[in-house]
């Protein structure tokens, strides 16, 4: 009844099972490989949108911004905001690559009520007027 296989001594239904995984082993390690490779593009392309927005310029925004900017376009042209203050107002704030601010002011999250760049020194130059 025992075998003994590479030096072990093995009992039967050990040794069969043994021997089954050794057959079908790439049968169950390619589904987990390819679930490891799409889980990964998944994450990548998930965040990508994100990454590349994260390089923020002033240019781009006066570029994409217009008075009928809803919420959901903002989010889909400028990625989500880096803050939100405001009271009575929604008022959105990203943060550019040299530190000053474009803020965006709802009064409800269809339009857009103004867009604004907050330089360093804090003043303010209204991004509508540009459109």
């Amino acid at each position: 009844m025992r075998k003994r296989r590479d030096n072990i001594v093995y009992a039967k239904p050990i040794r069969d099972a043994a021997e089954k995984i050794d057959r079908y082993w790439i049968f169950v390690s390619i589904p987990l490989i390819i679930s490891v490779i799409t889980f990964i593009f998944l994450l990548i392309f998930t965040f990508k949108k994100d990454l590349f927005i994260k390089n923020r310029s002033l240019g781009y925004f006066k570029e994409n911004v217009t008075a009928a900017l809803s919420y959901k376009d903002m989010i889909d042209v400028f990625g989500k905001p880096d803050s939100e203050i405001g009271s009575g107002l929604y008022i959105y704030v990203y943060i550019l690559n040299d530190g000053s601010k474009v803020l965006f002011g709802y009064q409800s999250k269809s339009n857009v009520f103004y867009i604004y760049h907050e330089n360093n020194s804090g003043e303010r130059e209204n991004l509508l007027e540009l459109d």
